[in-house]
């Protein structure tokens, strides 16, 4: 079990979105500092926010922060980014896939998820699945290999 009280925290991706959801709910949990990543950091005006400069694809940017944040206890590595090619050249199948599961597909707030992933952190689980499409899956993927086919509406 980790404990989140006193602790200290990376959010990778952490100014903004999820990210930013799992920084603001470890505070309110009781850690005590969190360093929070972007390419292009903000200052925070909160004193246990440390924004940080890392780009995940630069060895030495992750090596720099490894350095700088020898305090860390929790990681939370959610930084990502997709660089789909420019709109007008791409693949228009692509650019719906991007929609899909970006704009317009059901989700959860990303508050719901950062509370669900730290509830199972306190608890001393070994993975969190938070949507119901995951759950989903993860059950079918221990029964017969017919329950990992998906529905097709007509």
């Amino acid at each position: 079990m980790v404990a989140i009280d006193n602790a200290v925290a990376l959010v990778t991706g952490g100014q903004r979105g999820i990210g930013n959801a799992f920084a603001e709910a470890l505070l309110e949990r009781g850690a005590a500092k969190v360093y929070v990543t972007a390419r292009k950091p903000a200052p925070s005006d909160d004193p246990r926010v440390l924004p940080v400069p890392l780009d995940v694809t630069d060895p030495d940017a992750i090596s720099a922060l490894a350095a700088r944040a020898r305090d860390v206890n929790i990681v939370i590595n959610n930084a990502g980014a997709l660089i789909p090619s420019p709109l007008l050249d791409a693949d228009m199948a692509d650019v719906v896939a991007t929609f899909d599961t970006t704009v317009t597909a059901p989700k959860i707030s990303p508050a719901e998820v950062a509370r669900a992933v730290l509830d199972g952190v306190e608890n001393g689980a070994r993975e969190v699945l938070v949507d119901e499409a995951t759950r989903q899956m993860k059950a079918a993927l221990s029964g017969p290999v017919e329950g990992l086919t998906v529905a097709l509406g007509r």
